[in-house]
């Protein structure tokens, strides 16, 4: 009788819990190859490693895809039923960024870390003269989605050419540069 007094509520929880975990499975198995989702809002999220993944702002999102063809409407229970793993930061070498309350400008290396510019002359070297342009503000709220990384001394520290497979991991990465075996971030 004592085990049983043991037992029940445990059999009990799993019981109750049953009932959530198909609707999270069928879920994401309904869209195996689907990595762009939105609901009825305007919100487009990453679906990977069975979480979704929030693209904090327009620009963001744009550093990584050049429209939203790919992106698969899905009701928002489907959504819903996605647990959220965290915010999607910049393409690395796509942009650079600042804080807007800090004027030192970074570069996006891989694996969420940036990289200082110390330098003017190599942003210039890194960017091309119109470097300025792609120096996007970022919200303080959202700086503790990355890492900082090594300062860039030399524009031989960082190649911006580094890019993200689009159609597997959003964080997996290849280069286009032979030479640049790593991002010394």
């Amino acid at each position: 009788m004592k085990c049983l007094k043991k037992i029940l509520p445990v059999l009990v929880a799993v019981a109750l819990a049953i009932p959530f975990v198909p609707a999270q499975a069928e879920t994401l198995l309904a869209f195996p190859n689907v990595s762009l989702v939105k609901g009825s809002g305007s919100a487009v999220y990453y679906v990977g490693n069975n979480e979704r993944f929030v693209f904090p702002n327009d620009k963001v999102y744009f550093s990584f895809y050049e429209d939203f063809s790919n992106v698969t409407q899905i009701t928002d229970e489907e959504l819903a039923s996605i647990p959220i793993g965290g915010n999607i930061t910049y393409r690395p070498g796509s942009q650079l960024i600042k804080l807007q309350t800090d004027p030192k400008v970074y570069a996006v290396g891989i694996n969420q870390t940036l990289r200082w510019v110390t330098s003017e002359q190599i942003a210039k070297e890194l960017y091309g003269t119109d470097w300025a342009t792609r120096v996007h503000d970022v919200p303080d709220a959202f700086f503790v989605d990355y890492e900082i990384g090594n300062p860039i001394l030399s524009s031989l520290d960082y190649n911006p050419n580094w890019s993200i497979y689009q159609n597997a991991d959003l964080w997996g990465m290849t280069h286009d540069n032979p030479d640049a075996a790593s991002d010394p971030s």
